[in-house]
């Protein structure tokens, strides 16, 4: 018979933990400041997308004592408004745009100890779907599909301000990385990088 030790000590301290766990589920306003270099053509510089572009976000986290368990879904927009790609190469891009959807499991912890103002911070791995559309030469292009899913992490930081027991303010700040983003179309390569800072309003369940 196996020990039943590590399973007993295990059991304790999710009893132990239970009277300080919860459930919280939040919808964010999101504004991304930047995104990163994009190239399709040799000799292209690429383009960087610029904000503020509005986004949104639904994440659900489990709190269980000062740890953060969750999933959260990105939504976001992009766009030029300009000119960009003034490289040698003849079709210079004069606009471009994209919207992109990421899923991200993220664990953290809460660096406070109570009260109506809870600070944490948080790091996220997941996945992100791109598509694009650009105006090059006077001409449409949109490409009419996603880009092959990318690997995407997440550095979060941030704080809930309640107004009530069950009902809280969340704001935070995070820093978004997504690698090969646009490698699923023709010659593209590029990454993404984005510093999005949200707001919204969360629910303690």
């Amino acid at each position: 018979m196996r020990n039943p030790a590590p399973l007993l000590l295990l059991a304790l301290a999710l009893c132990a933990s239970a009277a300080d766990t919860e459930v919280r589920l939040a919808l964010y306003a999101d504004t991304m400041l930047a995104v990163g270099d994009w190239a399709a053509l040799p000799g292209d510089p690429g383009r960087t997308m610029f904000g503020p572009s509005p986004g949104a976000e639904i994440e659900i986290t489990l709190r269980l004592g000062r740890s953060l368990w969750g999933l959260a879904v990105k939504y976001g927009t992009y766009g030029t408004g300009g000119y960009v790609g003034t490289g040698e190469w003849p079709n210079r891009v004069e606009e471009a745009e994209a919207h992109s959807i990421s899923a991200l499991g993220f664990a953290g912890v809460r660096m406070d100890e109570g009260g109506t103002v809870g600070f944490w911070c948080c790091l996220g791995l997941g996945v992100e779907w791109l598509r694009a559309s650009e105006t090059v030469g006077g001409r449409d292009y949109d490409y009419g599909r996603v880009f092959q899913p990318c690997p995407c992490a997440c550095l979060a930081i941030g704080a809930d301000f309640f107004l009530t027991e069950d009902l809280y303010i969340p704001v935070k700040a995070s820093y978004d990385v997504s690698f090969g983003q646009v490698l699923g179309y023709g010659g593209y390569s590029g990454e993404g990088t984005d510093l999005v800072l949200s707001a919204g309003l969360g629910v303690v369940f």
